[in-house]
């Protein structure tokens, strides 16, 4: 299990799980008997049938990086055209669809829940467009049921970014279930992390034969070249970790809720300090947790993240700025100012507090009183 960081050290807004190294080690002893380090060895076969019960699903393939699967899933898609997403994410969301030679197409997030609105999305569809590519926000679930009867009414593909949102259920769904294609991140800022590494869900079972060439060169075999492709393998080594990780899993899940229960008592009331929303159906991805600093706090955000960072602790803007921002994709529809001004104010109000098994309540109480001490110093 990760340790906790001492005081001294501050406070990372994340520290990476990690399994008691013995066990891990015992997993690295099977790779250095078989000296098998990549192309989908048995480390990678056990991680992906762990991942397929774990999340429900019949298809999934593991990737280097979460990257390399959301960029995988869209071109095995062959869209053409427009793709309707949010403005309000991570550059890699929208590079995948940049770098398959679609247009994204920005349009406005929902106030609470930082997804996409599906007003908004219904208002960005032109002719032109082929799919809608949504992300869950700091792993909080989009509205799927309301995006997947767009997209079915209008004849669109549905992609998810689903980066943050591993093992998130709601009314007892999983989130695996939704959309033609969803990427789950497992960089070291994930709960469940593989150092780098990602994974695809996909529902139709003709698309694993692309997949499978385009994370390998465009091969299945070796001189099997049919398409273009990459190599975007996970190795035996970081399929080894997942698969520790997955055995503690829900112990770190446990520390976290403990994490989050004394942010949410601590901040409570606390004027100007919007906590993110709790819904009753939502088994949360307890990644993140992002808080919104309004102007009733007293201080900018960007003066509140200074004075964290100024004790220890590592707090962040997340995501800022927003994708409709950066000169790449300035000049696209949904782009224009004014266009999103709901994921604007949201850009700049944001901040992500730390967030880790490890930091226990006491560190989140220690994390809190700086924020209070901040206000009543204004």
């Amino acid at each position: 299990m990760a340790t906790s960081v001492p005081p001294s050290a501050g406070f990372p807004v994340t520290v990476s799980m990690l399994p008691p190294l013995e066990r891990f080690v015992t997993e690295l002893q099977d790779i250095w008997d078989s000296h098998r380090l990549t192309n989908a060895g048995p480390k990678v076969q056990a991680f992906e049938s762990a991942l397929r019960d774990r999340l429900g699903t019949s298809h999934c393939l593991t990737f280097c990086n979460g990257g390399a699967a959301l960029l995988a899933g869209i071109a095995a898609l062959k869209l053409e055209g427009e793709v309707v997403t949010t403005p309000f994410t991570f550059p890699g969301t929208t590079h995948c669809l940049a770098l398959n030679r679609l247009t994204p197409v920005f349009a406005d997030v929902d106030p609470v829940t930082y997804n996409l609105d599906p007003a908004a999305i219904e208002a960005a569809i032109t002719p032109r467009a082929s799919a809608i590519l949504a992300v869950h926000v700091f792993g909080n679930p989009c509205d799927v049921e309301a995006i997947e009867e767009i997209a079915c009414r209008r004849g669109l593909k549905v992609i998810y970014d689903g980066a943050h949102a591993f093992g998130v259920r709601v009314r007892g769904k999983n989130l695996a279930d939704y959309g033609d294609v969803q990427m789950f991140s497992f960089n070291a800022t994930k709960l469940l992390t593989t150092g780098e590494g990602g994974c695809l869900v996909y529902k139709d079972a003709t698309l694993e034969d692309d997949l499978r060439r385009l994370r390998r060169w465009g091969m299945l075999e070796e001189g099997d070249v049919t398409m273009p492709g990459a190599n975007a393998m996970l190795s035996e080594i970081h399929a080894a970790l997942g698969i520790c990780n997955l055995e503690q899993l829900e112990e770190e899940r446990r520390q976290r809720q403990q994490v989050v229960a004394a942010y949410r008592e601590h901040l409570a009331g606390l004027r100007g300090v919007e906590l993110p929303s709790e819904p009753s159906e939502v088994e949360p991805a307890l990644t993140y947790f992002v808080v919104r600093i309004t102007p009733e706090f007293g201080c900018s955000r960007d003066a509140l993240l200074q004075r964290l960072r100024d004790q220890g602790v590592l707090a962040r803007r997340y995501f800022y700025p927003l994708c409709s921002r950066l000169p790449c994709y300035s000049h696209l529809p949904g782009a224009e100012p004014g266009a999103t001004p709901q994921a604007v104010r949201i850009a700049e109000e944001v901040i992500s507090l730390p967030l880790y098994g490890g930091l226990g309540s006491a560190g989140a109480e220690q994390v809190c009183q700086i924020i209070a001490t901040a206000q009543a110093d204004r």
